[in-house]
């Protein structure tokens, strides 16, 4: 659905982050560091965190998987020790605070809640473009 939709120019894609979780702080700023040396490298790790409970909090296990997937380690490294993502993650979540976000996913449609379903999201896009 996103795919078309992007594809078709009739929306645009943007990823926040909402750690409201424990670890899950962590696992946005491993996705944005990985990002910084290959935006593919951002949903590895996304997709790594959502199937694996090994990422979760793991320092050790963040680098490793780094280095995995063919990161420069210590670029890695410091980017994710240094907390370079933290205060834009931290808006993030500020910001879905306030939009009243309560769970994952949550699509928005000029800013105003579509719902989950296909069905509600692409009425929501359509409704949306003129």
């Amino acid at each position: 659905m996103i795919e078309q939709l992007v594809r078709t120019g009739q929306a645009r894609f943007e990823f926040r982050h909402y750690p409201a979780h424990s670890g899950s702080g962590f696992a946005a700023e491993a996705m944005e560091c990985a990002a910084d040396q290959s935006g593919n490298a951002f949903w590895q790790f996304h997709d790594e965190y959502m199937t694996s409970s090994a990422l979760r909090g793991s320092r050790s296990r963040a680098y490793e998987f780094a280095a995995e997937i063919g990161l420069d380690a210590d670029q890695f490294r410091h980017c994710l020790d240094d907390g370079t993502h933290r205060d834009r993650i931290n808006e993030d979540f500020s910001a879905a605070l306030r939009a009243r976000v309560r769970f994952t996913p949550t699509i928005f449609v000029n800013e105003m809640n579509a719902g989950t379903s296909l069905v509600s999201i692409t009425r929501a896009v359509e409704d949306a473009t003129p």
